[in-house]
Order: C-alpha cells, then sequence, then structure tokens
C-alpha cells in the first residue's frame, strides 16, 4: 500500500494535531458572548483559518525582536537575524521552525516565549498571564489540538479586555490591542473587516469537512487549503485516499472516511509519546473513577479491547466520559504535584477523587492505529468532567469543564456546609489578600452553591465545590471556575424558565430568529389591531378625510406583503449565518411594518393622483388599492422605485409651475 511522505515526518513539536471541532467553537464563542462567525473572522486574518502545517506542527511566527528583549540583547551580536531590536527576518512557513531551532539552542525558554502559535497566533510569552504554568506546557497545549489552540486565544481575548470590542465590531480597537499599536501598518483592522463581512454574509465552514482536509494534508494528499468548503483539490485527494483504503468512491467526507482518516493519522510518528508503545496510541484518555456505575472512557467507533497498562505519560485532548454497561470501572491515578486538586469527600458515587501516586499514570492502552475521540450526542450525568494530562513530567492536572445537565436526583432542601478540610482552606484563604478577579469568583461560586442545590441537587453541589478546590490551590484555575459556573447557572435558569429551553428561543439559526422577530410582531399587533377595529372605529370614522378602516385595510395588505416576503425567503437567511441574533430579530419584526407604512403612503399617492392608476370600473378601485399595497410590503425594490418616480414627478410638477408667468 502507497505510504505518504508525510508519515515518515516526526520532530519535537510534532504532537496529535486533533483539529477543530464544533464544540471547541461553541465553547469558545459562549466564553466570549459572540457568534461563531466573529471567531471565524479572527482564525482567517490570523493565520488563514489553519493552525497547523501539512508535518502537523503548531504555525508559527518566530519575532526576532522579542528574542532580544527577552535575553535582554546577549546575541544581538552573536546571530542578529534571530534576536533584533528590530522586528523582521521572517522566513515564513515551516521555515520559522528553522529559526526557532537555531534560537532553542541559545536559549530555550526565550525561543518559545518569542514565537507565536497555532490558531490565534498567541506569543508564548502570554503563557503564564493566561494560566499556563510554564511556557514549555503552552506549547504542548497547541501542539495538541485547534480547540486548545482556540481556547489560548479566548483566554487571550477576555485577559485583554478584548471581548467587547469583537462583540460590537469595534475592528480598530481589536486589531490594536490583539496585534500592537502597529495595526495600522498592516490594516489588521480592514482585513478583520472585510473577513467578517463576508463570513456573516454566507455559511461558516463545515467542521467536518475541515477536519477531513485536514488529515488528508497530514497524510500526504494535497487537499489544498483546509477552508471547509470541498473543492476540486479536496474532491481528488479524497478519492484517492479513498482509493488506497479500499473504500467506496464518494469524493464526500462521510462517517466511514473520516474514521479511516483518524486511524491512518494515528499511525504517525508523534514527538510527544517517550515509548513506541505509547506511540502507537492516538489519544490517551484519563478518567478517575469509584466503584461502579460510573463513567469510562469510551472511543469513536466504540470497541472493546482489555485494559492495558502502560508506563508513559501521553498528552491528549480531553474526552468525554460516558457510560458503558459492559465495561468494568477504570480507576486511574493521575500525578498531581502540590497543590493537588482534590474534590470533597461525599457521599454520591459521583465524587472525582485525584490521588497522588509516585511516578506513573495508569493509561488505558487503545488498538493501534485507533484515535479516541469525544462520543458525540451523548448524555452526561452531572457533574461531568476530565483530566487533561500534559507531557511535561511534574505538571498539575489540570480540570477541564465540559457539559453540566441538571440530573433527577432528589432535590435538596439547602446547600450542605462545605466538607472540613475545604471549609478550612477557604478562611486560611480568605484571612490572606486576594486579587479582585479571584474574590469576586469566589464570591459568585458560593452565592450560586446555595441557589443551584435546590433545584439541581448533589451533582451540582459536588461540581461547585471542586471549582471552590480550583480557586483555592495554589495557582488558582480561573479559567476552570468561571466556565464550570457559567453552565451551572446555565442548567439552573433553564430549571427556572421554563421557556428559555424552547428551541425557537436559542436556536442559532438566522431563520429561525427572523420567525421568532416574526412571532413577537404577530403577538404584539394582533391585539392592537382588534382594539383599533372592534373599539375605536365604525364605517363612518375618518381619519384626514379618508374612512379609518379603508387606512386598517391598506395598512394590513401591506403587512401581509412583507410578510409573505419573509416566509419565501427563509432559505436565503441560512446564508447570513454568523449575523447577529439581534439584527435577525429585526428583521422579522420590522420588515412588515416598513410594509405597512409603504403600503399607506402608496396610497395616499394613489388618492392624490401622483400615481395615476384608474381602476376599470368604480367597483375595483378597492380591489386595485389593496393589491399594489400588497405588492408594495413585498416588494421592497417596487416601493424604492414608486417613491423615487412619485418625487420627480413631484418636482417635475413644481419646476412647471415656478416658470408659469
Amino acid at each position: 500500500m502507497h505510504t505518504p511522505a508525510a508519515r515518515s515526518v516526526t520532530n519535537r513539536f510534532t504532537g496529535a494535531a486533533t483539529p477543530l471541532t464544533t464544540q471547541g467553537i461553541d465553547a469558545c464563542a459562549s466564553r466570549l458572548s459572540v457568534h461563531p462567525a466573529e471567531l471565524w473572522t479572527v482564525l482567517q486574518v490570523e493565520t488563514r483559518g489553519c493552525g497547523y502545517f501539512a508535518d502537523r506542527r503548531p504555525v508559527i511566527l518566530f519575532e526576532r525582536h522579542i528574542f532580544s528583549r527577552r535575553t535582554k540583547g546577549r546575541f544581538d551580536a552573536q546571530a542578529p537575524d534571530l534576536s533584533n531590536p528590530k522586528a523582521g527576518g521572517y522566513a515564513g512557513g515551516v521555515a520559522e521552525y528553522e529559526r526557532l531551532e537555531r534560537a532553542l539552542a541559545l536559549d530555550a525558554s526565550a525561543a518559545l516565549m518569542s514565537a507565536s502559535w497555532g490558531l490565534g497566533q498567541v506569543m508564548g510569552f502570554h503563557a503564564t498571564d493566561l494560566g499556563y504554568g510554564s511556557v514549555e506546557q503552552f506549547v504542548d497545549r497547541m501542539m495538541a489540538s485547534e480547540d486548545e489552540q482556540l481556547g489560548a486565544l479566548a483566554a487571550f481575548i477576555e485577559k485583554n479586555g478584548l471581548a467587547k470590542a469583537l462583540q460590537s465590531h469595534d475592528w480598530a480597537t481589536f486589531a490594536k490591542g490583539y496585534n500592537g499599536p502597529a495595526y495600522e501598518k498592516n490594516q489588521y483592522d480592514k482585513k478583520l473587516a472585510s473577513a467578517y463581512l463576508r463570513l456573516s454574509t454566507q455559511a461558516s465552514p463545515d467542521v467536518g469537512v475541515r477536519e477531513g482536509q485536514l488529515r488528508l494534508m497530514f497524510l500526504g494528499f494535497e487537499p489544498g487549503t483546509p477552508d471547509g468548503a470541498p473543492g476540486s483539490h479536496t474532491k481528488a485527494a479524497l478519492k484517492k485516499f479513498q482509493a488506497q483504503q479500499q473504500l467506496p468512491i464518494t469524493a464526500v467526507f462521510d462517517a466511514a472516511t473520516l474514521d479511516a482518516l483518524r486511524k491512518q493519522q494515528a499511525l504517525l510518528p508523534r514527538s510527544d509519546t517517550g515509548t513506541d508503545a505509547a506511540a502507537k496510541q492516538a489519544s490517551a484518555p484519563v478518567a478517575v473513577s469509584q466503584p461502579a456505575p460510573v463513567p469510562v472512557p469510551t472511543a469513536a467507533p466504540a470497541t472493546s479491547a482489555p485494559a492495558v497498562a502502560v508506563s508513559a505519560p501521553v498528552p491528549a485532548p480531553a474526552l468525554l466520559a460516558t457510560p458503558v454497561a459492559s465495561s468494568p470501572a477504570v480507576t486511574v491515578s493521575a500525578p498531581v504535584p502540590a497543590p493537588a486538586l482534590t474534590a470533597p469527600p461525599a457521599a454520591s458515587s459521583q465524587a472525582l477523587a485525584v490521588s497522588p501516586p509516585a511516578t506513573e499514570s495508569a493509561l488505558a492502552a487503545t488498538p493501534a492505529g485507533t484515535e479516541l475521540q469525544p462520543a458525540r450526542n451523548t448524555v452526561v450525568t452531572a457533574p461531568a468532567w476530565t483530566l487533561a494530562p500534559r507531557s511535561s513530567p511534574g505538571t498539575a492536572a489540570t480540570l477541564e469543564p465540559l457539559t453540566v445537565i441538571p440530573s433527577d436526583a432528589p432535590a435538596m432542601r439547602e446547600a450542605p456546609p462545605l466538607q472540613e478540610p475545604l471549609a478550612t482552606q477557604l478562611r486560611e484563604r480568605l484571612s490572606q489578600p486576594m486579587e479582585p478577579d479571584l474574590q469576586a469568583e469566589l464570591s459568585r461560586v458560593l452565592v450560586l452553591r446555595g441557589k443551584a442545590a435546590p433545584e439541581l441537587g448533589a451533582p451540582a453541589v459536588e461540581t461547585l465545590d471542586l471549582c471552590l478546590t480550583a480557586l483555592l490551590g495554589d495557582k488558582p484555575n480561573l479559567s476552570f471556575a468561571k466556565s464550570t459556573r457559567l453552565r451551572i447557572a446555565s442548567a439552573l435558569a433553564d430549571r427556572l424558565y421554563p421557556l428559555r429551553p424552547l428551541p425557537i428561543l436559542r436556536s442559532s439559526s438566522p431563520s429561525m430568529q427572523v420567525v421568532l422577530g416574526l412571532g413577537l410582531l404577530l403577538l404584539c399587533s394582533h391585539g392592537l389591531a382588534t382594539l383599533v377595529h372592534q373599539f375605536l372605529t365604525t364605517e363612518a370614522t375618518t381619519f384626514l378625510g379618508v374612512p379609518a378602516r379603508t387606512l386598517l385595510l391598506v395598512g394590513l395588505c401591506g403587512a401581509v406583503g412583507g410578510v409573505v416576503s419573509i416566509l419565501m425567503r427563509l432559505g436565503d437567511f441560512e446564508k447570513m449565518r454568523g449575523a447577529s441574533r439581534v439584527s435577525m430579530l429585526m428583521q422579522g419584526f420590522f420588515k412588515p411594518l416598513v410594509g405597512m407604512y409603504s403600503a399607506i403612503f402608496g396610497f395616499a399617492l394613489m388618492k392624490s393622483g401622483v400615481l395615476p392608476l384608474q381602476p376599470a370600473t368604480p367597483e375595483s378601485a378597492l380591489y386595485l388599492h389593496m393589491s399594489v399595497c400588497f405588492l408594495l410590503g413585498f416588494s421592497e425594490r417596487l416601493a424604492q422605485d414608486l417613491f423615487i418616480r412619485a418625487g420627480e414627478g413631484l418636482v417635475t410638477v413644481g419646476a412647471d409651475r415656478s416658470s408659469t408667468p
């Protein structure tokens, strides 16, 4: 069988390189309160939308002026192309790694800090500020997956107060904060505005197609730019891969093809695995459990294999734990240096326990060539979390939030008191000075703990206790605590406000948002129209000499025309994915109103004689007016043309009168 050239490439920066997922995009969009279109805008401008080179190394750009600053100019004379007070000297593409390798030989830590990494091109020197233990740990995470890279981008935006600028599309402010004061030189603000305009009026990139393109690229099949659109290069590469794997040649990224791509990528060598046995694993989940019943890791596709102990840490993205009835519970002890993140003891069997063993992690091995993926369309009994292993020995395990779903456990009347070890730790920490952000987050978690207990029960309380543990460590994990708290708060709101979870209210579909706006208008206008017709007017009521009910009728015809126009264009609205939810709601709400006002104005033009439309008979005058008013509400172009011609006619009449002696 043909072996692509890419399979022979391995070096110190080649990791799992898992492509971006819908879950990763949605999580970051929710974290920043933006739509996916805003995130795709930043990604496409910063890295053209791809976080890895074809050899599976993260996309980087080495900044020699940062290296000079970090090393205090020690190497300026020795290697001016690597260490220089002035920016520049870029090699571009994979050649940037040659510059990085040379810089690593001079000062390894400063070299890693002087490169921008991944999808968001976040500089390495931001690592500790964004919650990573070290720049080496940050680089490990960038090697693992594009979801990790997107998480770093979101953390940077959040840390630097740029979320508001991104939400309001203030591209100049965002570019200044993200790219620095010299953003105008490279016109980053204009590039962002142009990219958003394009992305907000068309469908977002297809994540499934994009995953297939990336994996084909890693395997050496040259599918072109991984843009989420199946173009001719992508289809040709896909057919070649399907033929090689003896799959049906469909030129479509179906489930069987994506599964084969994942398995083939899992066979590629990596630099973040310590032994040959570990190198065969595509990714290694870590699940912490107590006696059954408990969730255990599952692979996609699901396979049954005996557990094998592998004594080598294997970094991998956090995987979703799902219950599997036929598999025994697996107990894993992850290495956790002090302070260990330990869940407080509780009676529930779902409590998380992390125990610090000596030097090894017991990891479940998977069949060779199988890459574990997060299980999709599964229900996770709260609290749901995983431990994300790191490749650097001695680094602390980080708790990564997944999804909190309210359980059906009996509700509690009030939150139980904190377990004594946690309460003692909290009292000690409160007696010491704390950063304002940490103080505020502790307060929010404690308040939510009391509110969530009666509605969501023990699982939510245990998860919030875990948030407290993360906040009270020597290195508080604010990101984990805030993300988990927001998820529990959302679950609590769903429970307290029954209408909130309705799909139409929370749908991301532009069509559904427009229909919702239309529904709001009908709800508001129905009662008003009934009041006017039944109680405020009669057949004899006039308004400016015109029967009031006639005005109501022609206005209604224009509004109905606007409604019909909306319903016939629902498919077109789907091309505007990523546009503001409010703008879509307003479109559905106001278009019928605009149609109504246009119809009333058109009726006035007809009655005044400026618009010379004459009915065939006096009896058909009302029907002519109704038809024209409907068309004015239905067609914005017709209304605009009509009003422009009427204006021109008025100007002509005024000119004729002024010239008459």
